[in-house]
């Protein structure tokens, strides 16, 4: 199964807006927000409406940061699920979010982040911590075995 998808990246003041997810895959991990395309939506227009369905974030699309193609493997080392997805930065007016239902939502430093890396979506991880670095666009190749552990991550560039 392929997965097409968007995540934003969503900062202010210093803060990043992370979800922790009430269902498969990555149940009870902290994340990007974000979710699945919808046939013949635009990458601009998925991250915004994601955005806005998660949140109820006012948001405006800033850019794709990097590109992701993580692949899930299972006991046999054999591929099992695939994530395309586009992570894009998006600006918000407001960081009053309202709930979702789609988890629990929080704004978090980065010095938080890193102090609960086992409970984020590793390679959601990765992107968060590396993101600053991303001057222009990049490629990123991740392979996770069947516990959702990063096998292979690398950034291209």
């Amino acid at each position: 199964m392929i997965i097409h998808g968007t995540l934003a990246f969503i900062k202010h003041e210093n803060k990043i807006l992370l979800i922790k997810r009430e269902k498969e895959p990555y149940l009870g991990y902290w994340g990007l927000i974000g979710g699945k395309m919808e046939f013949g939506e635009t990458i601009m227009d998925a991250v915004i409406r994601e955005t806005i369905e998660e949140t109820g974030l006012e948001a405006k699309f800033k850019r794709v940061t990097a590109f992701l193609n993580e692949v899930i493997l299972n006991k046999k080392n054999k591929p099992n699920m695939q994530f395309i997805l586009f992570i894009c930065e998006v600006i918000i007016k407001d960081k009053n979010f309202r709930h979702s239902r789609e988890g629990m939502l929080k704004w978090f430093d980065l010095k938080e982040v890193i102090d609960i890396k086992d409970k984020v979506i590793p390679s959601d991880y990765k992107i968060i911590t590396n993101i600053n670095k991303f001057e222009k666009t990049v490629h990123i190749e991740a392979s996770l075995d069947q516990d959702y552990r990063i096998i292979d991550f690398k950034i291209y560039i």
